[in-house]
């Protein structure tokens, strides 16, 4: 049996702080170009969709105010699109507002099915591997 080789990607790009317009776009063109290239996978950086360098010491309500349920945010929603558009996975961070209230970074990847990876489990699943 022969095996199918994985093309994966992964981007850094220059995502601008507090806009959910510009940094999707940026998303979806490396999408585009991805998919035209055969990739089978492409990642995206922690935060990529609201900005990451600007949250170090963000104010609480500001935070909040970027931060989307997941997953029926918009930008979840538009990971899912792209993904079955064209066919490949998609991994993207960015800051998830949870039912409690609390705000989470967190990175989605998106197929067939959403998977959410929060960054405290990622980690102490790291640091302490024996963690269930």
């Amino acid at each position: 049996m022969r095996r199918k080789t994985i093309n994966a990607a992964s981007v850094q790009f220059n995502h601008l702080p507090d806009d959910k317009a510009y940094n999707p776009g940026r998303i979806r063109s490396f999408v585009n170009n991805a998919a035209k290239n055969h990739t089978d996978i492409v990642t995206f950086p922690e935060m990529c969709i609201t900005g990451y360098w600007h949250v170090r010491n963000p104010a609480r309500d500001k935070t909040k105010t970027l931060a989307e349920p997941v997953p029926s945010g918009q930008s979840v929603q538009t990971l899912q699109s792209l993904s079955q558009e064209n066919n490949l996975i998609i991994g993207a961070g960015l800051i998830e507002k949870a039912d409690n209230g609390e705000v989470l970074n967190i990175c989605v990847s998106y197929y067939k099915v959403l998977n959410n990876y929060y960054g405290t489990l990622i980690f102490f699943a790291y640091v302490y591997p024996n963690i269930p």
